[in-house]
């Protein structure tokens, strides 16, 4: 049975199967690409159809880079206009896509009211990914002092922040009796901006640390 064209871009976009030569295609490594292969896609529909938003969103999220923040068609006075961000830098762009099936997307200066949406949602991507940044060192300071046979030291927060380059602690955690610390953390993102997070480290040896407001 012959699988219909659509179904080999979407397997071959999510790595499952290989592309076949008239679908093969440079891998994703540019908001371009994102834009580029969601118009592809659309255009091996059947019938063909403009590129929508969830076509955007399909191939950007079939990468571990890529992030559709403004979605086609939902900025006033710019229905043809997507915003995608390349998350190991925080830097993005826009796209206008031309009102003509197959047509390439066009990249444009993002305007004004792009910009003003773009802020709050680059603050949100850079905070999530300092929060689980700063999660992941926590528990690899909690596997240290387990495999010491005991419960979270400030030591072994110190030692696992070592082991990455992008994480500092601005203040030296103290741990009171009975009471895990809330340890103020410090990550730089690929786009060299650091953004401050809190985790609420556990008392029990075992424990999980938590997200905590600093």
């Amino acid at each position: 049975m012959k699988i219909p064209t659509v179904v080999l871009l979407a397997l071959t976009l999510t790595g499952l199967v290989s592309p076949p030569p008239a679908l093969a295609a440079p891998s994703i490594s540019s908001t371009f690409d994102v834009a580029s292969h969601a118009v592809l896609f659309a255009s091996h529909q059947t019938p063909a159809r403009l590129v929508q938003a969830s076509d955007v969103d399909f191939v950007a999220r079939s990468t571990s880079r890529f992030v559709q923040a403004i979605a086609l068609g939902t900025l006033p006075s710019y229905t043809h206009l997507d915003s995608i961000v390349d998350e190991t830098t925080y830097s993005y762009q826009c796209f206008n896509f031309p009102s003509k099936i197959g047509a390439p997307p066009v990249p444009t200066p993002c305007p004004p009211a792009a910009k003003l949406v773009m802020g709050p949602i680059l603050k949100s991507l850079r905070t999530n990914f300092a929060s689980a940044t700063a999660l992941t060192v926590s528990r690899n300071a909690i596997a240290i002092a387990n495999a010491k046979g005991r419960a979270l030291s400030a030591k072994d927060l110190i030692m696992a922040v070592n082991q990455v380059s992008n994480v500092s602690l601005p203040t030296t955690p103290t741990f009171a009796s009975g009471d895990g610390p809330k340890v103020h953390f410090a990550v730089t993102d690929g786009g060299g901006a650091v953004t401050q997070v809190c985790v609420k480290e556990p008392t029990q040896r075992l424990g999980s640390p938590m997200p905590a407001a600093c």
